[in-house]
């Protein structure tokens, strides 16, 4: 309509940019046209407008968010430290403006001498119900003008980093019968976790915490080295908490401050409990070389919660090894309440039998237990009084080891004892010893000696390597030089020969390079027994006792035992007896192991119970106090160490192949049982293995064999009369002997 009229007026229109038709009825739709310049403008003006309100924004919250934080922490922050938030946020930032309903509390704090790496931090908060309050503060660099931090480490500073295991060490803690306003407080007990922190010498990069409605706290803290956390139950007055960490240092010396700052009493003038403690070490994750704390003392005292007490009483490292003393209730066998009864004098059974509920005392070098205080007796009466009664009079003794002094203790009860030499290479070991283990070495009940045993008039203690010390004394030259220089006549020893000695040294089983000195050293073996008298006794320990299903000791961990009882095997001790006691106080049963240097003590370690408890009466001293000086080593104890262990059995016929003594024993694999018309060709040894290896004897059994072993090793000849009224004898040759008792025939 429009060209129609611009044509009557005779004006030729110039054509418009877009052109919109109407269509006609069944033509096509309308079309529009659009300029290039206004679809740039339309994409590129808006989003570039929405960029900069965007930035400005988050300029915006930012700065608003450093002020707040500011409020929240200038109550708390030093002079200086508020310059330093000024310089970090703005000096015409003014915090006092700023008004946020949010509790004070402080920083992290670092010390001047450790270096904070830069990281990262991101967070995400959560609108949930039943919280009170939540603060997350973090840690601050300290600036100074124009110079670097030097308390923040350069990420590319790879020399100055500190490389941490993929290991750690997790420490769990539950108090009870804390303050219920203590626990309620969050400002309190965020500040006692900053100070934790610091004076575990850990550092603390932020931490977030949460306070709960109706009550209760919980709050998380990111370490450098890993994590802490805890959370409150004010009402029951009960708070758990987690500390992890990754870093060198060890978290035990951290209890005593848990204790200290999280253990608060309670108040009121009701009935109040004293906070109590339970408390967990764990080692986590892989590390390359094993920790002290991954032994025994682990598996003994650190990683039980349960334990209602435990506590470290001292810990020392001397030049040769770290040595740890605790103390510790389990509730398996006493507990915390007739504990701290039996210390009163209300009168109760607990109070008039208080030895029956004392704490069990543990030491342990390196990590691996020596002794218990519930086990002290049990174990080392074993070690001492079977060796000592198989001889008929020891009148000199030497003690190798045996720090604690409760070895010597044993040793200076025997009232034939003139002389007692005991050595052990740590000094340092035998004073801490003296400190903190006195009844180890207490000698105060024994009458004739002295308040502590080291200081007994008939006991000479030094301070040297034993090792050395015999050596020095009754070295086998010939051994000493591999054969060189070697004389026909031995060398004269520089000291008196011993009645008894005493190994109370390392376990055959510990994984310490010393062992395998120790152990494999045949001149030492050697030295020790030509340091015996002609009826001298060596006795040891050799630590865990063998199991039935335990491979043979010289292919598995009981290599040096088996390498120790072979090599004095060839030495010439005329017999030798291995007993255990289940009663010392370790996870397992203990064995010992008795070397007799002549044939003597036999009847002494085969004598009845009457007649052991009738040598523990003539022999043993007299006490103060009257009761006996030997509170475990009885005339019954001995009769169930006379005969061999049966595991110990089972194992040794083990050996491929298998010893001749093994087909006569109770474990001989054989099931088929040789029959009366069979003969078995023996020799004196094997049968002596025969005979000491049977627990189905009597005593008259055995007076019979022993007389009849004497008789062919003095090559005497012995009719058949003869036999037939020692043994029982029925047979038609001199040469074959049929005993009843082991349903053999043997032919000689």
């Amino acid at each position: 309509c429009k060209k129609l009229c611009n044509n009557k007026m005779g004006k030729k229109m110039a054509p418009t940019p877009a052109a919109v038709v109407a269509p006609a009825v069944g033509a096509h739709p309308y079309k529009m046209q659009v300029p290039k310049s206004f679809l740039i403008i339309s994409f590129t003006i808006p989003p570039f407008l929405a960029y900069i309100v965007g930035c400005a924004a988050r300029m915006y919250l930012l700065q608003h968010s450093n002020l707040q934080h500011m409020h929240m922490t200038s109550a708390v922050l030093h002079p200086e430290q508020q310059q330093e938030q000024q310089l970090l946020f703005g000096a015409d930032s003014d915090t006092n403006q700023v008004s946020v309903d949010t509790v004070s509390l402080p920083l992290p704090m670092v010390s001047e001498d450790k270096e904070v790496p830069l990281t990262v931090f991101t967070s995400r908060n959560f609108a949930v119900d039943n919280v009170r309050s939540s603060n997350t503060m973090h840690i601050q660099p300290r600036r100074s003008s124009g110079a670097r931090n030097s308390n923040v480490m350069d990420e590319n500073n790879e020399s100055e980093q500190v490389l941490h295991e993929p290991a750690g060490q997790h420490l769990l803690v539950d108090i009870k019968h804390v303050n219920s306003d203590f626990l309620d407080s969050e400002q309190r007990l965020a500040l006692a976790m900053v100070e934790l922190v610091a004076e575990s010498g850990l550092t603390l990069l932020s931490y977030h915490c949460h306070s709960m409605i109706p009550a209760g706290v919980s709050c998380v803290g990111v370490l450098l080295e890993s994590h802490v956390s805890f959370h409150t139950w004010p009402a029951e007055g009960v708070i758990t908490l987690d500390l992890f960490t990754c870093g060198p240092n060890p978290l035990l010396p951290a209890m005593p401050m848990i204790e200290r700052l999280f253990a608060i009493p309670q108040t009121g003038e009701a009935f109040i409990e004293k906070p109590r403690l339970l408390w967990s070490h764990k080692m986590r994750g892989f590390r390359k070389k094993e920790s002290i704390l991954e032994n025994d003392s682990s598996l003994m005292v650190l990683d039980h919660m349960e334990f209602d007490y435990k506590t470290l009483v001292g810990s020392t490292r001397t030049i040769y090894q770290h040595i740890d003393i605790y103390d510790f209730i389990n509730p398996r066998f006493n507990d915390l309440h007739s504990y701290e009864k039996s210390l009163s004098n209300d009168g109760s059974y607990e109070a008039e039998n208080s030895e029956l509920y004392k704490m069990n005392r543990l030491i342990l070098l390196d990590g691996v237990m020596q002794s218990c205080s519930d086990g002290d007796e049990a174990y080392h009466e074993s070690l001492v009084h079977p060796a000592m009664f198989a001889h008929p009079n020891p009148r000199r003794a030497a003690i190798i080891g045996g720090g604690e002094g409760a070895t010597l203790r044993e040793v200076l009860k025997h009232n034939t004892i003139e002389t007692v030499k005991m050595i052990d290479i740590d000094d340092e070991m035998m004073q801490f010893s003296r400190k903190h283990l006195p009844s180890w070495s207490d000698c105060s009940d024994i009458v004739g000696s002295t308040d502590c045993c080291f200081d007994d008039p008939r006991a000479d203690v030094y301070a040297l390597d034993a090792m050395a010390w015999f050596l020095d004394r009754f070295a086998d030259t010939c051994l000493l030089n591999d054969g060189d220089e070697c004389s026909d006549k031995s060398s004269t020893p520089t000291e008196d020969p011993f009645d008894v000695i005493i190994m109370d040294a390392l376990d055959p089983q510990d994984d310490v390079a010393f062992a395998d000195v120790l152990y494999a050293n045949t001149a030492f073996w050697k030295s020790l027994y030509d340091a015996l008298t002609p009826d001298g006794i060596l006795v040891m320990q050799l630590g865990i006792s063998p199991d039935s299903s335990n491979p043979p000791d010289y292919i598995g961990k009981n290599r040096r035992r088996a390498e120790l009882i072979a090599g004095l095997e060839g030495m010439n001790f005329k017999s030798m007896y291995a007993y255990e006691d289940g009663h010392s106080g370790f996870q397992d049963a203990w064995s010992y192991l008795l070397a007799c240097k002549s044939e003597k003590c036999r009847s002494s370690w085969m004598k009845n119970e009457a007649e052991v408890e009738l040598a523990i009466h003539k022999r043993t001293v007299r006490t103060h106090s009257g009761k006996p000086a030997l509170k475990y080593f009885d005339g019954s104890m001995m009769q169930t160490w006379k005969y061999f262990p049966r595991a110990w059995e089972t194992v040794f016929c083990k050996v491929v192949p298998a010893p001749e003594a093994c087909r006569y024993t109770a474990s001989a694999t054989s099931t088929k049982r040789i029959s009366m018309s069979d003969e078995v060709l023996i020799d004196n040894t094997g049968l002596e293995s025969v005979l000491y290896n049977r627990k189905a004897m009597n005593n008259d059994h055995v007076l019979k064999w022993k007389k009849w072993l004497s008789s062919l090793k003095e090559q005497k000849t012995l009719s058949h009369g003869d036999m037939n009224n020692m043994m029982g004898v029925n047979a038609n040759s001199n040469a074959v002997v049929f005993n009843p008792v082991l349903n053999r025939r043997f032919r000689v």
